[in-house]
């Protein structure tokens, strides 16, 4: 059967379920074509693009990879949260479903910085065309909202111009040398830091919350602008064991994250939930390192601290599962640099639970807000000063099949000459705050890009 054979069958396939499907929901429907592609390095060929909106997103096994340019989609929720609205794909046939990514704010409707104004409280979208890479099989996706007139909308010609990663050839990034840093400044400085954990602290002594997770902006001013997908790139091949994404709304502004920290994992109906806090650093020899993952394991600050997150972790899982998650063995997540605590918990989702659901419930875990929630987010509102936009937020993709979000730390917003580095630490009872200002600094994914000549 030829292409365009093909394709015309699954026209015709196409034009019953849109129909349907836009009487039963009231919104346009996403028409996709999908065609092979050929092994390639996706975030270099996202870098040969020109658009002003781009997208990135990969698996923390690296099992599953996607890039994106443009919008072609949006799901504005009706009124709901875009991650509710979703929910009216879920019945679409796995072949004709589409992958939507996106992500949200830490707080939704928080101060409003000016350097969070191109990011969305929360967006679920289909980019125009994208790459996608699924256990080493590639393929090219494009996407065209479809309300009237399908049949004449529907034409293999029209798809086939919006393939552009197919004509983009190879792409190599150039070497290119860091900028100079012309200044460097803290929010909290380390004067202010103190003063915010003693407050902390003495919080936890009158038992009106047990932990909280402050944070740190870390301005970066350089000497010229950075290209946010080179900088990406030199990102994930030095945090080799971690999820990466970026959300460039336009060319000069990107929010990029190499978290280790998945929120959720959903397959079919299985629920993937870890517990992940507690951070100690890598050792320069494997005596050291062993000797340090000993410390991890033993002190009983950081278990104290990991025990808080499993608890916070399982009592919203247990409330999205039947019957009850089960409760992995904890264990060491080595890093490039630190290591971490990290405990699976696992479940069978109830039928009525979505994607929307499991959001709601997990976020923010306690590895990022504190315990109580609440309590936590009032004492982290009242002191931190900043807003926090998407660092710490849920990023990921759905799909009716599975979805997969990750918790938007380890991350930086580039702004033009301007690169905002965001990390946290975990106040608990026990906390020192020079510790964990050293801690802070050792989250600081920027820092090891500054020591060197140059980056790919």
């Amino acid at each position: 059967m030829s292409s365009r054979d093909a394709h015309n069958k699954r026209v015709t396939q196409y034009l019953t379920l849109i129909t349907e499907f836009m009487r039963r929901t009231g919104r346009p429907f996403p028409f996709l074509l999908k065609v092979p592609a050929s092994k390639t390095d996706i975030i270099s060929r996202l870098h040969g693009i020109k658009a002003d909106k781009k997208w990135y997103w990969k698996s923390r096994d690296s099992h599953f990879e996607i890039g994106g340019v443009g919008t072609a989609y949006t799901v504005d929720g009706n009124s709901k949260s875009p991650f509710v609205g979703a929910q009216d794909f879920l019945d679409l046939p796995p072949n004709m479903a589409p992958i939507f990514v996106g992500g949200k704010r830490f707080t939704p409707g928080e101060s409003g910085d000016s350097i969070w104004s191109d990011f969305p409280d929360e967006t679920l979208f289909i980019p125009e065309a994208s790459l996608v890479r699924e256990d080493g099989s590639y393929s090219e996706v494009c996407c065209q909202s479809i309300t009237t007139d399908a049949d004449d909308h529907l034409s293999i010609d029209k798809h086939e111009s919006r393939f552009i990663f197919g004509g983009t050839g190879a792409h190599t990034f150039p070497e290119q040398i860091m900028p100079e840093v012309i200044s460097v400044e803290h929010h909290p400085d380390y004067h202010h830091w103190r003063r915010k954990v003693e407050n902390c602290l003495e919080a936890i002594r009158s038992d009106s919350v047990e932990k909280v997770v402050l944070a740190r902006r870390t301005d970066y001013q350089f000497e010229n602008k950075i290209d946010p997908l080179v900088l990406l790139k030199h990102l994930t091949e030095h945090h080799r064991y971690c999820f990466a994404m970026l959300y460039q709304p336009r060319p000069d502004v990107a929010f990029i994250s190499v978290s280790p920290e998945r929120l959720y994992r959903r397959n079919e109906r299985m629920l993937e939930v870890e517990a992940l806090s507690s951070t100690i650093l890598r050792g320069a020899t494997p005596d050291e390192d062993r000797r340090l993952e000993n410390e991890l394991l033993s002190n009983h600050k950081l278990r104290h601290e990991h025990q808080l997150v499993i608890d916070g972790v399982i009592d919203a899982a247990a409330a999205l599962c039947q019957p009850s998650p089960e409760i992995g063995e904890t264990a060491v997540m080595k890093l490039d640099r630190i290591q971490h605590l990290i405990t699976p918990i696992n479940g069978h989702l109830r039928d009525d639970i979505h994607d929307s659901d499991i959001i709601a419930a997990l976020h923010p875990t306690p590895a990022v807000g504190g315990t109580p929630r609440d309590a936590a987010i009032s004492k982290i509102a009242e002191l931190e000063g900043f807003d926090r936009g998407w660092y710490a937020g849920p990023v990921g993709y759905i799909t009716p099949e599975r979805a997969e979000f990750v918790v938007g730390i380890r991350s930086l917003l580039v702004h033009g000459k301007t690169v905002s580095v965001f990390t946290g630490a975990g106040i608990v009872a026990g906390s020192d705050p020079d510790a964990e200002w050293q801690e802070i600094d050792s989250k600081d994914v920027l820092q090891p890009t500054l020591s060197g000549k140059a980056i790919r």
